[in-house]
Protein backbone atom coordinates (compact mmCIF):
# COMPACT_ATOMS: atom_id res chain seq x y z
CA UNK A 1 0.00 0.00 0.00
CA UNK A 2 2.68 2.52 0.94
CA UNK A 3 4.64 1.88 -2.75
CA UNK A 4 1.30 2.49 -4.43
CA UNK A 5 0.71 5.83 -2.71
CA UNK A 6 4.51 6.65 -3.68
CA UNK A 7 3.61 5.98 -7.05
CA UNK A 8 -0.02 7.74 -6.93
CA UNK A 9 2.34 10.43 -5.09
CA UNK A 10 4.74 11.14 -7.82
CA UNK A 11 1.71 10.81 -10.52
CA UNK A 12 0.56 13.36 -8.80
CA UNK A 13 3.51 15.71 -8.71
CA UNK A 14 4.05 18.28 -11.70
CA UNK A 15 6.05 17.22 -15.30
CA UNK A 16 9.59 19.44 -14.25
CA UNK A 17 9.41 17.14 -10.39
CA UNK A 18 8.37 13.72 -12.76
CA UNK A 19 11.09 14.27 -15.18
CA UNK A 20 13.98 15.65 -12.48
CA UNK A 21 13.44 11.54 -10.78
CA UNK A 22 13.23 9.65 -14.42
CA UNK A 23 16.50 11.30 -15.23
CA UNK A 24 18.23 10.27 -11.90
CA UNK A 25 16.72 6.69 -12.27
CA UNK A 26 18.23 6.51 -15.83
CA UNK A 27 21.84 7.97 -14.75
CA UNK A 28 21.54 4.95 -11.79
CA UNK A 29 20.29 2.50 -13.82
CA UNK A 30 21.23 3.02 -17.70
CA UNK A 31 25.34 2.19 -16.63
CA UNK A 32 24.29 -0.91 -15.27
CA UNK A 33 21.78 -1.82 -18.32
CA UNK A 34 25.13 -1.62 -20.12
CA UNK A 35 27.67 -3.27 -18.32
CA UNK A 36 25.09 -6.53 -18.64
CA UNK A 37 25.02 -5.97 -22.24
CA UNK A 38 28.70 -5.10 -23.16
CA UNK A 39 30.27 -7.30 -20.32
CA UNK A 40 29.38 -10.63 -22.51
CA UNK A 41 30.88 -8.92 -26.01
CA UNK A 42 34.19 -7.96 -24.27
CA UNK A 43 35.00 -11.03 -22.44
CA UNK A 44 34.34 -12.63 -25.60
CA UNK A 45 36.56 -10.32 -27.57
CA UNK A 46 39.08 -10.46 -25.23
CA UNK A 47 39.05 -14.66 -25.16
CA UNK A 48 39.53 -14.59 -29.32
CA UNK A 49 43.22 -14.67 -30.69
CA UNK A 50 42.35 -10.87 -32.50
CA UNK A 51 40.84 -9.41 -29.54
CA UNK A 52 44.38 -10.61 -26.90
CA UNK A 53 46.14 -9.40 -29.66
CA UNK A 54 44.46 -5.85 -30.13
CA UNK A 55 44.91 -5.51 -25.88
CA UNK A 56 48.72 -6.99 -26.09
CA UNK A 57 49.54 -4.29 -29.08
CA UNK A 58 48.18 -1.24 -27.03
CA UNK A 59 49.60 -2.10 -23.41
CA UNK A 60 52.16 0.42 -22.33
CA UNK A 61 55.77 -0.38 -22.95
CA UNK A 62 57.22 -2.57 -20.49
CA UNK A 63 54.35 -3.50 -18.73
CA UNK A 64 54.23 -6.73 -16.86
CA UNK A 65 51.12 -9.10 -17.78
CA UNK A 66 50.28 -12.97 -16.79
CA UNK A 67 48.84 -15.04 -19.64
CA UNK A 68 47.44 -18.08 -18.58
CA UNK A 69 47.93 -20.41 -21.75
CA UNK A 70 45.62 -23.35 -22.70
CA UNK A 71 48.41 -26.23 -21.11
CA UNK A 72 47.07 -25.03 -17.63
CA UNK A 73 50.90 -22.83 -17.34
CA UNK A 74 51.28 -19.46 -16.24
CA UNK A 75 53.70 -17.02 -17.75
CA UNK A 76 54.73 -13.45 -17.08
CA UNK A 77 55.51 -11.56 -19.72
CA UNK A 78 57.04 -8.18 -20.95
CA UNK A 79 54.61 -6.25 -23.06
CA UNK A 80 57.62 -4.80 -24.91
CA UNK A 81 58.08 -7.82 -26.56
CA UNK A 82 56.43 -8.23 -29.54
CA UNK A 83 56.97 -11.66 -31.14
CA UNK A 84 57.64 -14.27 -28.25
CA UNK A 85 55.40 -12.26 -25.25
CA UNK A 86 52.53 -11.70 -28.07
CA UNK A 87 52.60 -14.93 -29.34
CA UNK A 88 52.07 -16.53 -25.87
CA UNK A 89 49.65 -13.88 -24.99
CA UNK A 90 47.63 -13.76 -27.93
CA UNK A 91 47.17 -17.63 -28.50
CA UNK A 92 47.39 -18.67 -24.75
CA UNK A 93 50.07 -21.22 -26.16
CA UNK A 94 54.04 -21.97 -24.59
CA UNK A 95 56.10 -20.76 -27.43
CA UNK A 96 57.52 -23.48 -29.61
CA UNK A 97 56.73 -25.88 -27.56
CA UNK A 98 55.23 -27.61 -30.75
CA UNK A 99 58.96 -28.41 -31.77
CA UNK A 100 59.67 -29.96 -28.14
CA UNK A 101 57.28 -32.49 -28.19
CA UNK A 102 57.09 -33.22 -32.13
CA UNK A 103 61.07 -34.10 -31.53
CA UNK A 104 60.32 -35.92 -28.40
CA UNK A 105 58.27 -37.83 -30.58
CA UNK A 106 60.76 -38.29 -33.15
CA UNK A 107 63.54 -39.52 -31.09
CA UNK A 108 61.33 -41.64 -29.17
CA UNK A 109 64.19 -41.84 -26.30
CA UNK A 110 63.33 -41.19 -23.48
CA UNK A 111 66.03 -38.72 -21.36
CA UNK A 112 65.84 -37.43 -18.47
CA UNK A 113 67.78 -34.02 -18.98
CA UNK A 114 66.62 -31.37 -20.95
CA UNK A 115 69.43 -28.32 -21.57
CA UNK A 116 67.35 -25.58 -23.03
CA UNK A 117 70.01 -22.79 -24.32
CA UNK A 118 68.72 -19.51 -25.73
CA UNK A 119 65.41 -20.63 -22.72
CA UNK A 120 64.24 -16.82 -22.90
CA UNK A 121 61.31 -16.85 -20.95
CA UNK A 122 61.16 -20.59 -20.41
CA UNK A 123 58.62 -21.82 -22.75
CA UNK A 124 60.35 -24.94 -23.55
CA UNK A 125 61.75 -26.22 -20.06
CA UNK A 126 58.51 -25.33 -18.07
CA UNK A 127 56.45 -27.76 -20.65
CA UNK A 128 58.99 -30.18 -21.45
CA UNK A 129 59.01 -30.72 -17.13
CA UNK A 130 55.09 -30.47 -16.23
CA UNK A 131 54.48 -32.69 -19.24
CA UNK A 132 56.69 -35.16 -17.46
CA UNK A 133 58.85 -35.29 -20.49
CA UNK A 134 62.12 -34.84 -18.78
CA UNK A 135 62.78 -35.08 -14.88
CA UNK A 136 65.02 -31.61 -15.27
CA UNK A 137 66.24 -29.07 -16.64
CA UNK A 138 69.32 -26.90 -17.59
CA UNK A 139 68.26 -23.72 -18.91
CA UNK A 140 70.83 -20.98 -20.31
CA UNK A 141 69.37 -17.60 -20.93
CA UNK A 142 71.94 -14.93 -21.58
CA UNK A 143 70.05 -11.66 -21.39
CA UNK A 144 69.21 -10.00 -17.49
CA UNK A 145 65.95 -9.15 -18.85
CA UNK A 146 64.35 -13.01 -20.17
CA UNK A 147 66.05 -14.11 -17.24
CA UNK A 148 64.03 -12.42 -14.80
CA UNK A 149 61.13 -13.84 -15.96
CA UNK A 150 62.45 -17.19 -16.44
CA UNK A 151 63.29 -17.26 -12.96
CA UNK A 152 60.16 -15.77 -11.89
CA UNK A 153 57.98 -18.17 -14.62
CA UNK A 154 59.52 -21.42 -13.23
CA UNK A 155 58.54 -20.03 -9.68
CA UNK A 156 54.93 -19.20 -10.15
CA UNK A 157 54.76 -22.84 -12.15
CA UNK A 158 56.06 -24.69 -8.80
CA UNK A 159 58.76 -26.16 -10.56
CA UNK A 160 61.55 -24.37 -9.19
CA UNK A 161 63.07 -28.01 -7.44
CA UNK A 162 63.01 -29.03 -11.32
CA UNK A 163 65.42 -26.48 -12.79
CA UNK A 164 69.15 -25.50 -12.67
CA UNK A 165 68.74 -21.88 -14.07
CA UNK A 166 72.20 -20.23 -15.40
CA UNK A 167 72.67 -16.91 -16.66
CA UNK A 168 75.17 -16.96 -19.01
CA UNK A 169 75.62 -17.87 -23.09
CA UNK A 170 76.81 -20.81 -24.74
CA UNK A 171 80.14 -20.83 -26.77
CA UNK A 172 83.07 -22.83 -27.96
CA UNK A 173 85.08 -21.29 -25.02
CA UNK A 174 84.64 -20.37 -21.43
CA UNK A 175 86.04 -17.29 -19.37
CA UNK A 176 85.81 -13.41 -21.27
CA UNK A 177 82.68 -12.50 -21.26
CA UNK A 178 80.98 -11.36 -24.80
CA UNK A 179 79.35 -8.57 -26.43
CA UNK A 180 75.54 -9.17 -26.59
CA UNK A 181 72.83 -6.92 -29.23
CA UNK A 182 69.22 -7.08 -27.97
CA UNK A 183 66.81 -6.71 -30.10
CA UNK A 184 64.13 -3.48 -29.14
CA UNK A 185 60.63 -5.18 -30.00
CA UNK A 186 61.94 -9.23 -30.24
CA UNK A 187 63.70 -10.38 -26.97
CA UNK A 188 64.10 -13.86 -28.68
CA UNK A 189 66.05 -12.39 -31.28
CA UNK A 190 69.09 -10.89 -28.89
CA UNK A 191 72.19 -11.90 -30.24
CA UNK A 192 76.20 -11.99 -30.53
CA UNK A 193 77.14 -8.62 -31.47
CA UNK A 194 79.21 -8.28 -34.37
CA UNK A 195 81.29 -5.73 -35.47
CA UNK A 196 80.68 -5.08 -38.81
CA UNK A 197 77.58 -4.05 -40.43
CA UNK A 198 74.87 -6.32 -41.65
CA UNK A 199 74.11 -6.15 -45.40
CA UNK A 200 70.51 -7.54 -44.47
CA UNK A 201 68.95 -6.69 -41.57
CA UNK A 202 69.58 -3.04 -39.53
CA UNK A 203 71.76 -4.71 -36.46
CA UNK A 204 74.00 -1.80 -35.75
CA UNK A 205 72.10 0.53 -33.81
CA UNK A 206 71.15 -2.17 -31.07
CA UNK A 207 72.03 -2.01 -27.53
CA UNK A 208 74.93 -3.89 -26.67
CA UNK A 209 75.35 -5.46 -23.37
CA UNK A 210 78.27 -7.76 -22.08
CA UNK A 211 77.40 -11.43 -20.51
CA UNK A 212 78.93 -14.15 -18.89
CA UNK A 213 80.10 -17.40 -21.42
CA UNK A 214 80.17 -20.88 -20.76
CA UNK A 215 80.40 -24.49 -22.80
CA UNK A 216 78.71 -27.00 -22.44
CA UNK A 217 81.55 -29.21 -22.41
CA UNK A 218 82.39 -27.83 -18.98
CA UNK A 219 79.22 -27.73 -17.43
CA UNK A 220 78.23 -31.48 -17.95
CA UNK A 221 81.60 -32.56 -17.14
CA UNK A 222 80.39 -35.00 -14.45
CA UNK A 223 77.29 -35.33 -16.42
CA UNK A 224 75.94 -38.71 -17.24
CA UNK A 225 75.71 -37.59 -21.23
CA UNK A 226 73.45 -40.75 -21.70
CA UNK A 227 70.33 -38.92 -19.84
CA UNK A 228 70.83 -35.54 -21.86
CA UNK A 229 68.38 -33.83 -24.77
CA UNK A 230 69.81 -30.73 -26.15
CA UNK A 231 67.26 -28.02 -27.55
CA UNK A 232 69.23 -25.05 -28.87
CA UNK A 233 67.91 -21.49 -30.56
CA UNK A 234 70.68 -19.16 -29.96
CA UNK A 235 70.43 -17.11 -33.19
CA UNK A 236 73.20 -17.72 -34.64
CA UNK A 237 75.17 -19.24 -31.62
CA UNK A 238 74.65 -23.00 -32.66
CA UNK A 239 78.05 -23.07 -34.31
CA UNK A 240 79.90 -21.84 -31.47
CA UNK A 241 77.62 -23.77 -29.01
CA UNK A 242 78.26 -26.85 -30.70
CA UNK A 243 81.92 -26.49 -31.13
CA UNK A 244 82.16 -26.55 -27.40
CA UNK A 245 79.86 -29.30 -27.13
CA UNK A 246 82.08 -32.08 -28.54
CA UNK A 247 81.75 -34.50 -25.67
CA UNK A 248 78.00 -34.34 -26.01
CA UNK A 249 78.45 -35.13 -29.82
CA UNK A 250 80.93 -37.63 -29.73
CA UNK A 251 78.03 -39.48 -26.88
CA UNK A 252 75.03 -39.24 -29.58
CA UNK A 253 73.21 -37.17 -27.34
CA UNK A 254 69.51 -36.03 -29.52
CA UNK A 255 69.81 -32.52 -30.67
CA UNK A 256 67.26 -30.25 -31.36
CA UNK A 257 69.09 -26.97 -33.23
CA UNK A 258 67.17 -23.63 -34.92
CA UNK A 259 68.98 -23.87 -38.57
CA UNK A 260 69.84 -20.60 -40.10
CA UNK A 261 72.39 -20.16 -43.03
CA UNK A 262 72.03 -16.57 -42.83
CA UNK A 263 72.30 -16.03 -39.11
CA UNK A 264 75.22 -18.51 -39.14
CA UNK A 265 77.65 -16.94 -41.18
CA UNK A 266 77.02 -13.50 -39.96
CA UNK A 267 78.22 -14.98 -36.89
CA UNK A 268 81.45 -17.05 -38.28
CA UNK A 269 79.89 -20.23 -37.26
CA UNK A 270 78.67 -22.03 -40.59
CA UNK A 271 81.60 -23.91 -40.76
CA UNK A 272 81.76 -24.57 -36.60
CA UNK A 273 77.91 -26.02 -37.34
CA UNK A 274 79.90 -28.15 -39.87
CA UNK A 275 82.39 -29.34 -38.49
CA UNK A 276 81.09 -30.00 -35.11
CA UNK A 277 79.93 -33.26 -36.59
CA UNK A 278 82.95 -33.95 -38.59
CA UNK A 279 83.37 -37.08 -36.47
CA UNK A 280 79.83 -37.44 -35.22
CA UNK A 281 77.90 -41.24 -35.19
CA UNK A 282 74.48 -39.91 -35.44
CA UNK A 283 72.18 -41.70 -38.09
CA UNK A 284 69.20 -39.78 -38.30
CA UNK A 285 67.93 -35.76 -39.84
CA UNK A 286 64.72 -34.59 -39.26
CA UNK A 287 64.01 -31.04 -40.71
CA UNK A 288 60.79 -29.84 -38.89
CA UNK A 289 59.63 -28.27 -41.89
CA UNK A 290 58.92 -31.87 -43.53
CA UNK A 291 58.63 -33.91 -39.80
CA UNK A 292 57.48 -36.83 -41.33
CA UNK A 293 60.95 -37.10 -43.25
CA UNK A 294 63.74 -39.49 -42.39
CA UNK A 295 66.53 -38.37 -43.55
CA UNK A 296 70.15 -40.12 -43.05
CA UNK A 297 72.82 -38.10 -41.65
CA UNK A 298 75.21 -36.64 -42.99
CA UNK A 299 77.42 -33.34 -43.41
CA UNK A 300 76.20 -33.50 -47.02
CA UNK A 301 72.50 -33.42 -45.85
CA UNK A 302 73.19 -30.59 -43.89
CA UNK A 303 74.46 -28.68 -46.19
CA UNK A 304 71.61 -29.48 -48.97
CA UNK A 305 69.01 -27.77 -46.54
CA UNK A 306 70.80 -24.72 -46.30
CA UNK A 307 71.32 -24.48 -50.07
CA UNK A 308 67.00 -24.57 -49.76
CA UNK A 309 66.91 -22.11 -47.39
CA UNK A 310 69.38 -19.39 -48.54
CA UNK A 311 70.44 -16.27 -47.34
CA UNK A 312 67.54 -14.38 -46.80
CA UNK A 313 67.33 -15.42 -43.30
CA UNK A 314 64.75 -17.93 -43.65
CA UNK A 315 65.43 -21.29 -40.95
CA UNK A 316 64.24 -24.26 -39.80
CA UNK A 317 64.48 -26.72 -36.94
CA UNK A 318 66.81 -29.85 -37.46
CA UNK A 319 66.02 -32.58 -35.06
CA UNK A 320 69.88 -35.28 -35.04
CA UNK A 321 69.87 -38.75 -33.49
Amino acid sequence: MKLFNKIKNLYDKPFKHKFYVFKNLAKSFIPQILLVLIKPIAIFFLRSRIGRDALYKNLPKDELIISHTKEGLYYVINSSDKIIGNKVFKDRKSFDSQHLIASSSLINKKKSILIDAGANIGTIGIVGISKDIFQKCVAFEPDPTNFQLLETNVRINGLSDKFDLRNEALSNKAGSPIQFELSEKNYGDHRLHILKNSETFEYENRKVISVKVNTLNDYLSGTDLNDCFLFADVQGMEGHLLAGATNLIKAKVPIVTSFCPYSLRRSEGLEKFYSSFAEADYSHLYDLRFPKKQIKFSITELKKIAKELGEEGHHTDLVIS
